[in-house]
């Protein structure tokens, strides 16, 4: 999912896969950022229409003529195929008075009846959206927060609270960006959300500047473009200093994070360990997102150093999680060193992250480590071992080879609404077969 170049902030125009990106997470996306326009979802040939105003869902139409409430509980129920966001004013039909959370609700309360009519079970879709709903509350807290200080008198300490900002910074690739006189933004899962309303004042901006600057240590301290900053909390985030067309821009993102505790992992926990305990073999950890894919590679990195002897290697072209010396010894090195590193330490694992631009890297790690795992960007589990392969260019044959006799397992998150700490994911061993699917 991507926002069109150029568009105004929290005003662009995006599309995607709704096996990505599901209907109650753009709902709440949206009314998070007050967005005005139409969601066009297309699911099996079918076609509907959720028109928003300001983030509340104000009518629904679907390609049956029907309209208001009703559309609207059909259309959340599509699970599978794309959906495109166009920013466009509304029309007279306001159909919906019903709030948009209570819409989604009663939406997600209907399919669990008519999951449990037909025998399902496990979590509902209510209760995952109430609590989606609850993380989302929490951000939007931070986000009123920062707002109502950006909105303080000039009379008065008008310094937007970095710590509040800095809050909104969960997982590794978001990005908070701040420019004078415009709205903070944050960069989560793949899209923008505008982080407060109230644009940031010239005086504003440049108390965020200076305190954003203050206390920065590192290799990086002395130049004025990028800096770290250490949080009380004792994250430590990169902040970037750009000027593009005469504007200046703070970009922040978080620096070092601890890595995922195996105890989020959600999921048949006795697969995946059977698949990490294997005495030679490869285990893929996939996601559709990079930031997907890279914690649930470093949860199972920790997984394996409670259970595996030797070092763990581990190849990351961004090295944001940490891992306690205490469980093991997690030696990160660049893609670029990871092959030296390998013949020198000769570790019991060696792992490489889906950003690794090191194949050959990796075809030595094939041969003198017993157990690899790699990370793979994928929407889903069934393409992934063809998705790596295909990434691997020239060294995909021998990489091929080398694994044609060991197991291979594949380990899937499909990602998370932010703020939720588990990890779910499926797990299992793949047949790769004499030859592997072309990927589309």
């Amino acid at each position: 999912m991507s926002e069109t170049p150029g568009a105004p902030p929290g005003k662009g125009q995006f599309a995607g896969e709704l096996g990505l990106l599901g209907l109650f997470d753009l709902g709440q996306l949206l009314l998070l950022n007050g967005a005005t326009g139409c969601l066009v979802v297309n699911h099996e040939g079918r076609r509907g229409y959720l028109h928003f105003d300001g983030g509340r869902i104000v009518n629904a139409v679907d390609d049956r003529q029907h309209e208001g409430e009703g559309a609207a509980y059909e259309i959340f129920t599509w699970k599978t195929g794309r959906f495109e966001f166009r920013p466009e004013p509304v029309g007279e039909a306001r159909v919906i008075e019903e709030g948009t959370e209570a819409l989604m609700l009663e939406a997600a309360r209907r399919m669990d009846e008519a999951s449990e009519a037909a025998g399902g079970g496990g979590r509902g879709e209510a209760e995952k959206l109430l609590d989606r709903q609850g993380a989302m509350d929490a951000l939007r807290e931070v986000f009123r927060s920062v707002a109502r200080e950006a909105a303080s008198d000039a009379g008065e300490a008008a310094a937007v609270p970095a710590s509040l900002l800095l809050a909104a910074l969960r997982d590794a690739d978001d990005r908070l960006l701040c420019r004078p006189g415009r709205p903070p933004r944050l960069f989560h899962d793949g899209s923008w959300l505008v982080a407060a309303e109230s644009p940031l004042g010239p005086e504003i901006y440049a108390e965020l500047r200076e305190r954003l600057g203050d206390g920065t240590r590192g290799p990086d301290a002395a130049d004025a473009a990028s800096r770290t900053l250490t949080l009380e909390s004792g994250a430590t985030v990169s902040v970037s200093r750009v000027v593009h067309d005469g504007e200046e821009a703070l970009w922040v993102r978080l620096a070092h994070l601890s890595a995922p505790d195996p105890s989020q992992l959600d999921g048949p926990l006795d697969r995946l360990n059977a698949m990490l305990d294997v005495p030679q073999g490869v285990v893929l950890a996939a996601a559709p997102t990079l930031d997907a894919v890279e914690r649930l590679l470093n949860a199972l990195v920790a997984q394996v150093v409670r259970r595996r002897p030797g070092a763990v290697l581990l190849a990351a072209a961004t090295p944001t999680y940490r891992h306690r010396e205490a469980e093991g010894v997690v030696i990160a090195v660049p893609p670029a060193a990871a092959e030296a590193a390998l013949v020198g330490l000769t570790p019991g694992t060696a792992a490489f992250d889906a950003r690794q631009a090191a194949p050959a890297a990796l075809v030595r790690a094939l041969c003198v480590a017993p157990l690899v795992i790699a990370g793979v960007l994928s929407a889903d589990a069934a393409s992934a071992p063809a998705r790596w392969l295909a990434g691997l260019g020239p060294q995909a044959d021998a990489v091929a080879a080398l694994i044609a006799t060991v197991p291979v397992g594949v380990a899937y998150t499909p990602g998370l609404p932010f703020g939720e700490d588990r990890i779910p994911f499926t797990a299992a061993f793949v047949s790769l077969g004499p030859t592997l699917p072309a990927v589309a």
